[in-house]
């Protein structure tokens, strides 16, 4: 017998329970599945359908963005808002004009609300959540989230740089104009003083910014507001291409 005949599956016994290997060729018909009884009720939780398909690079109108409702919870999102393809934003999140959630990043109202201001970016990979009964999210204007950052039910003012891979846990409060460090950890209930810069694990104020950092701070939100709108207007799916023949 050939080694691909040997493929071993498992065979089920007429109860439906765990049986031997045996050889593929004779395995016996698996049992059919009971209906999931853990399924959510109609509505629950659904994925709205709008013109920011477009926004999205996904063309075709009417097709699904990242834009879901969850219970009573819904998005509050403007047109003018970017939204990269495979971001995710559930629930009630309001986001303000201008602003951009890029690639993979999740925004998640889903148990208290999340208020994100104007001209502000969460980048790549971040994630934005809120506390159950205890802690929302509040994100001011102007204000870059870092790729990779993780926000937790804190409250972060207008014009704030979170570096990337940066972390805020509940209750934590950052003051504006101020800068997180890539890869701090902000702890439970910290309070940032507004203009310092904050770094380590956990994070501690190390200096007050030079009015030349706060400015990179507002150059950085305006750097991607400008990034957004060449998204919305030139982010096409590609196609698979040969590489070119060496020279």
């Amino acid at each position: 017998m050939s080694l691909p005949a040997l493929a071993c599956a498992r065979v089920y016994g007429p109860a439906g329970g765990r049986g031997c290997w045996a050889p593929r060729r004779v395995r016996a018909p698996l049992p059919s599945k009971p209906p999931c009884s853990l399924a959510p009720p109609a509505g629950f939780c659904r994925r709205l359908i709008g013109p920011q398909a477009a926004d999205r690079g996904e063309r075709s109108e009417g097709k699904p963005v990242g834009l879901y409702e969850i219970g009573t919870r819904h998005p509050s999102v403007p047109p003018e808002v970017y939204l990269a393809p495979g971001s995710q934003v559930v629930g009630e999140v309001t986001i303000g004009p201008e602003s951009s959630v890029w690639f993979n990043a999740v925004v998640r109202g889903d148990v208290l609300p999340v208020r994100i201001g104007s001209r502000t970016n969460v980048q790549d990979l971040a994630m934005v959540h809120v506390t159950t009964n205890r802690f929302p999210c509040t994100i001011g204007d102007e204000v870059t989230v870092g790729h990779g950052a993780v926000l937790h039910g804190c409250r972060v003012a207008d014009r704030v740089l979170i570096g990337m891979g940066a972390i805020l846990l509940d209750g934590a409060e950052i003051g504006e104009g101020s800068i997180v460090a890539a890869q701090s950890l902000v702890r439970v209930g910290f309070k940032v003083p507004p203009g310092t810069l904050v770094a380590g694990v956990p994070a501690q104020v190390k200096r007050a910014l030079s009015s030349a950092e706060r400015e990179q701070i507002v150059a950085s939100a305006q750097r991607y507001v400008k990034m957004a709108q060449h998204y919305r207007t030139h982010l096409r799916a590609a196609q698979f291409r040969p590489a070119p023949p060496p020279t």
